[in-house]
């Protein structure tokens, strides 16, 4: 599994709301354009973001962010938005099993 953690931020919480309204327009790309198995955002307050995506493999996300990169980062650019992209490999992981009955 790979996974893109990305951290956001933005001057304000206007720029940063726009930020999510934008994603939300592409994220119906997101079934049928990208390879993404998983993708969650989080307010981590101050006009940041953090968003988590994951996928089956680099060579997966590789493709996908042929046509995501140029529109997220045209969307940072118009919103004076700074990007920290920390990419990288899963080496270890660990779910709880929940029993349902």
């Amino acid at each position: 599994m790979f996974i893109r953690v990305i951290i956001t931020k933005f001057p304000n919480d206007n720029k940063k709301q726009l930020a999510l309204t934008f994603i939300s327009t592409v994220a119906p790309r997101f079934q049928n354009d990208s390879k993404l198995l998983d993708f969650q955002i989080l307010d981590i307050g101050e006009g940041k973001i953090l968003n988590i995506a994951k996928y089956n493999s680099k060579k997966d996300f590789e493709e996908t962010n042929k046509w995501l990169q140029p529109l997220f980062t045209k969307m940072m650019k118009e919103l004076d938005g700074v990007v920290e992209s920390i990419p990288g490999e899963v080496v270890f992981s660990w779910s709880r099993q929940i029993n349902t009955v």
